[in-house]
């Protein structure tokens, strides 16, 4: 997947330095840079989450979504994209 795109490419091939993050480290960063989490985009994500989670303030508790990864360990398998906003 990553010999797609230009970018992926790069990223897989050229980048200087990797860190893995688990969610509990992002809510962190995100804290420190002064961010909030406003989601995660992956429609069917999104879906399975709910089954489990419906309440409309747990989409932004990254808790709640580090629960949720723990019973999913593979559901992140690539990588975390979410948005977040200046706050």
């Amino acid at each position: 997947q990553d010999f797609y795109s230009l970018s992926s490419f790069r990223d897989l091939i050229f980048h200087k330095k990797e860190h893995r993050f688990n969610l509990p480290q992002i809510q962190k960063h995100l804290d420190d840079l002064g961010l909030h989490f406003c989601g995660f985009e992956n429609l069917e994500l999104l879906k399975m989450f709910r089954n489990i989670f419906p309440e409309e303030s747990a989409l932004y508790d990254l808790k709640a979504w580090a629960i949720f990864e723990e019973g999913n360990p593979t559901i992140f398998s690539g990588m975390y994209q979410f948005w977040c906003q200046k706050i």
